[in-house]
């Protein structure tokens, strides 16, 4: 649906924002980019979907899962940091790219420590304690 949505707005509204790069034309191949992703996300959804169902384990057999999303924002923002910005863009597209790496640092933080957390509180990795049933005395027997 995301990319549906996207395409949708790029072509009811072609221009180009104020510092964007032009790489065609407004409209140039958009149908078929359009249809190269829309393929791509339906492909990719179900197993994106799987190692999030994976997140949910818990302990440290789902931290791997729970760790991908800081993880890959954390070097898309590295590698944005180092290839994006420069002089024309300014302080402020530099400050987004950082803030997001800081935010991302502190998300992996917190998930790590939480499961160490719980770990340690066994919490989450240990199954539940069998209940204990009282003996019922029927006193009409």
């Amino acid at each position: 649906m995301g990319v549906v949505v996207y395409y949708l707005f790029k072509f009811l509204s072609p221009n180009v924002p104020a510092g964007g790069h032009v790489i065609s034309g407004a409209g140039d191949g958009l149908a078929s980019r359009a249809l190269f992703w829309g393929v791509a996300a339906f492909a990719i959804g179900a197993p994106v979907g799987l190692l999030g169902s994976m997140a949910r384990t818990p302990g440290i057999g789902g931290l791997g899962f729970r760790l991908l999303v800081p993880l890959i924002a954390f070097a898309e923002a590295s590698l944005r940091l180092a290839v994006e910005v420069d002089d024309s863009q300014g302080q402020v597209v530099e400050m987004v790219w950082v803030s997001v790496r800081a935010l991302s640092a502190v998300a992996i933080m917190l998930l790590m420590g939480q499961t160490v957390w719980s770990w340690r509180h066994g919490r989450g990795t240990r199954p539940p304690a069998p209940v204990r049933r009282r003996a019922v005395h029927n006193k009409f027997k």
